[in-house]
């Protein structure tokens, strides 16, 4: 079955950085695709950079109005009416071969949304340096998971929303599912003003299952331009400068009734309290199938968090806890007493480990400049096309380790 594929790259004033993103893109080896770029009336010179692409793949549309970052994807995402979609962060790139290994997982699973997780690359920009830095799995295969079992798992803080069926960079969902989301949900996508989440969570809603792919097929860029990593920032001075700052001004979707605003420019101060605003969102349409972790057990699970300034999270939980008669002290005490208990310890010691033997870092240098996301993407593509791990990656020194031991040891019994 030939499947054609929608890549949707929602993008404002990042023509820097959106030229690399496209040149991954275009540079994918399945025929059947086209790239939708969605314009948030940007000033600068993005849409001369889409256009001397020169490629009938492209198709370019504009806001005309500067929107809402969940606008400009229900925008972009109005224009799909059939095939596969994936969204794509405009720093952000598709791994060399990504649409063809998808195309391949859908014919032998007949699924309906896709999930991948597993490279990063910093950006120049973002670490002030000359080469980027760039981290990926070197896992291989899929699995089919189920849904909603993932998804309480996540609302019980047990494992991160990029597990589910997120519909962005890495995520690819069946149009169908769009249009049965929209039915669910008065004509309108998207309800949240963190929609990458909201995504994930309103899909793992609807579906049974889907299929989590090991391998790397996007790659998350992280640069001056990133909301993500500008609201993760503990730069006071940052703030009002940062995307993120730009991001929470322009919402224009309320937060949920339930979740109160943060009395500081980011407005959600917490990871989880924005899982936790998605969910109940997405609730409002699709009633879930499970019991339901409670306020309190969602209070735990933010005060295990550990982000600066930590005052903002404490504060904020103040006024979560005085909302919905919650107590914070035993918030607070189920947060240390879980930070302290043995078996999260040895969990922690156990995930770095794992990530030391399945994880390749390619730190750039004048060797191996990594300047773009593509030139990062060409990386991945070539280890994971020859199914060797990079020569640093920590597996890889202990197997050569293992390699001279024995080598002493044949020569010791030789003599």
């Amino acid at each position: 079955m030939k499947i054609f594929f929608t890549v949707v790259i929602p993008t404002r004033e990042r023509a820097d950085t959106l030229r690399s993103c496209l040149e991954s893109v275009l540079s994918q080896d399945y025929p059947n695709f086209r790239v939708l770029v969605s314009d948030n009336a940007s000033n600068d010179n993005t849409r001369e950079i889409v256009m001397g692409f020169k490629s009938e793949k492209i198709e370019y549309i504009n806001t005309q109005k500067r929107v809402s970052m969940s606008e400009n994807f229900e925008f972009a995402l109005k224009q799909i009416d059939s095939g596969w979609v994936t969204l794509l962060g405009d720093d952000d790139a598709l791994v060399p071969g990504a649409l063809s290994r998808v195309a391949t997982i859908i014919n032998e699973t007949n699924t309906r949304a896709i999930r991948s997780n597993g490279a990063t690359f910093v950006w120049p920009s973002l670490i002030d340096s000359s080469f980027g830095r760039l981290s990926f799995s070197l896992k291989r295969g899929y699995t089919k998971v189920k849904s909603k079992k993932i998804l309480l798992e996540v609302l019980r803080g047990n494992t991160s929303y990029t597990k589910l069926p997120v519909l962005y960079n890495g995520g690819f969902i069946e149009s169908s599912l769009l249009v049965e989301a929209k039915k669910l949900s008065m004509g309108q996508l998207i309800h949240s003003v963190i929609p990458d989440v909201y995504s994930g969570i309103l899909f793992s809603l609807i579906i049974d299952s889907y299929i989590y792919c090991h391998e790397p097929l996007a790659i998350n860029g992280a640069s001056r331009h990133s909301n993500g990593a500008a609201w993760a920032s503990n730069k006071e001075d940052f703030s009002r400068n940062n995307p993120s700052f730009l991001f929470f001004q322009e919402m224009e979707l309320p937060i949920h009734k339930d979740i109160p605003a943060a009395q500081s420019w980011r407005k959600i101060v917490s990871m989880h309290a924005i899982i936790l605003e998605s969910f109940l969102q997405a609730r409002n349409f699709v009633s879930p199938t499970f019991v339901e972790p409670s306020f309190q057990d969602h209070l735990n699970v933010i005060m295990r968090e550990v982000r600066y300034p930590s005052d903002e999270i404490h504060e904020w939980a103040k006024l979560f806890a005085s909302k919905h008669l919650l107590s914070l002290s035993t918030a607070i005490k189920s947060a240390s007493k879980h930070r302290n208990s043995l078996s999260v310890k040895v969990m922690k010691i156990v995930n770095q480990l794992s990530n030391g033997f399945s994880f390749s870092v390619v730190y750039g240098s004048s060797m191996t400049p990594l300047k773009n996301v593509y030139e990062a993407s060409i990386i991945v593509g070539y280890s994971l096309s020859i199914g060797y791990p990079n020569y640093y990656n920590p597996s890889n020194l202990i197997r050569r380790l293992f390699q001279k031991i024995k080598f002493k040891q044949v020569s010791l019994e030789k003599s």
